[in-house]
């Protein structure tokens, strides 16, 4: 049995079938052979964006960007397939004060710190997936979808670890140009995060980020720590005044923190964030 199989990530995946067969605008799918081995399927999820905004969620999670594998050993005792989820992204996050609860009142009711503000840049999203060769037994035979730099280290690694979706940004205008343009030595891949691979959202502490991206020879992600919502907000409003940090033009700000237990004074004029507690939070504040 493939070591990543959790009966809840698996229980979102019949989740995600269901609601696709019921109601075909709000969630569809697509099945993609993975490239070094057409042999291998993964199939690729995707919900109604404008529905990431209803209140209550229509669907069973809001991650954006979900990849998933159907186990070969068939139907459980219940009639349902298993499948273990190969490549999780972000959950859907929004800039402040674009969803009820993305105000900077409820904020800092409802999330912990410590806060890191990574700079936002805007390129390509790129999830690298790892596999086994069958999904089953051994871990040999790992396959990589999107090719980077050592690319068999990276991939032991991250099936090591279960991070198999680790979230990278190509930024290069001579791909594709951008508003802020980006100079040549910072042409490449840019890794923004590494999530693990689960239902939940759960992110990996930037320190191990930067660790990664220096090992495997990614261009990490500049980011500066603070420890209170005040000062979240009166560091992104300095910089909005010049649209600069520490010199250069920039586009925003990812802000990465947690959910926790409401605090003392809430009440119900902050909408509580539709995430559980204790699951990692992404909030975007442009300048």
């Amino acid at each position: 049995m493939s070591t990543h199989l959790h009966t809840e990530d698996s229980q979102l995946i019949n989740d995600m079938h269901r609601l696709s067969k019921k109601f075909q605008k709000l969630v569809r799918s697509m099945m993609y052979s993975v490239p070094s081995n057409p042999f291998i399927s993964v199939r690729s999820w995707k919900m109604n964006e404008f529905k990431y905004y209803d209140i209550p969620s229509p669907f069973p999670t809001l991650m954006r960007g979900l990849f998933s594998r159907e186990l070969a050993y068939g139907d459980n005792s219940e009639g349902e397939k298993k499948y273990p989820i190969v490549a999780r992204g972000n959950d859907k996050f929004f800039n402040i004060g674009e969803a009820p609860w993305s105000d900077w009142s409820t904020l800092s009711l409802h999330t912990g710190p410590t806060y890191t503000l990574s700079l936002k840049s805007n390129g390509c999203i790129i999830f690298v997936i790892v596999t086994t060769k069958h999904a089953l037994g051994s871990m040999q035979g790992k396959r990589l979808v999107d090719k980077v730099k050592t690319e068999e280290q990276l991939a032991s690694r991250s099936w090591e670890k279960n991070w198999t979706a680790i979230i990278v940004e190509l930024c290069d205008d001579s791909f594709e140009e951008h508003v802020l343009p980006h100079p040549t030595e910072k042409s490449g891949l840019h890794l923004h995060g590494i999530n693990a691979t689960s239902r939940e959202f759960h992110t990996v502490p930037t320190e191990t980020v930067d660790a990664f991206a220096e090992e495997r020879g990614i261009i990490k992600t500049p980011a500066i720590a603070l420890n209170l919502i005040p000062e979240v907000k009166s560091f992104a409003d300095d910089i909005a005044k010049t649209g600069k940090w520490n010199g250069k033009a920039l586009e925003g700000f990812v802000v990465h923190t947690h959910i926790i237990d409401p605090k003392q004074g809430s009440t119900t004029r902050n909408t509580r964030p539709p995430y559980p507690i204790g699951s990692s939070l992404l909030q975007s504040k442009v300048r």
